[in-house]
């Protein structure tokens, strides 16, 4: 089964993630490969990798944390849309075609998925459920660095703070950054826990 359900979920997200280059989502405007910039579209790559591995590679136990770090990170997609971008942009917005694969269904399933066939993994592996968060930050904070706010700041995180208030706290881009990453981290930790 545990084949079976890599590949499904595998699909669903390649299938979701090939209208990028067809169609415009509902929520941001960018389509193609400049879609690689959102934290969604990034998460639910590492996911439909890490379900593909499993498929592919068997059980060795680096495939296995491989698929953590993609459940975790879809799993971080899917609590930032329902917590931060829903209210902000709307239902419509949010789940819409393809949205609604990559916001909620696969990160859905992939969570189902990893704790009914996955092997648990150990306490001391949940960092790794943290690294895309950190790593997506960096680059999104360098690429500020390196381009300038004006076109490449589309959250908002250099400017104390999402544009379009979607957090509270206005803070400098590094304390968002590490946030987010402890958030990743809580979650990673939560995954574990819960699983059987």
């Amino acid at each position: 089964m545990r084949t079976a359900y890599n590949l499904l979920l595998f699909l669903i997200i390649a299938l979701a993630l090939s209208t990028l280059f067809f169609k415009k989502g509902e929520g941001f405007t960018a389509s193609g490969v400049t879609d690689l910039k959102y934290y969604t579209v990034d998460s639910n790559i590492l996911c439909a990798v890490s379900c593909l591995c499993c498929v592919l590679g068997g059980d060795l136990h680096w495939i296995a944390v491989l698929r953590f770090a993609g459940t975790v990170a879809v799993l971080v997609t899917m609590l930032v849309v329902i917590f931060l971008l829903t209210p902000a942009f709307g239902i419509k917005a949010m789940y819409t075609g393809r949205d609604f694969v990559l916001h909620l269904a696969a990160p859905l399933i992939a969570v189902i998925t990893f704790c009914l066939c996955e092997e648990n993994i150990h306490f001391e592996e949940a960092a790794w459920g943290a690294v895309s968060v950190l790593v997506y930050g960096a680059c999104y904070l360098l690429n500020i660095r390196k381009n300038g706010i004006e076109d490449n700041d589309w959250y908002g995180f250099a400017q104390y703070g999402l544009k379009q208030k979607l957090l509270p706290l206005k803070a400098f881009w590094w304390v968002e950054v590490l946030l987010f990453t402890l958030f990743a981290f809580l979650l990673s930790l939560g995954l574990i826990a819960i699983h059987p």
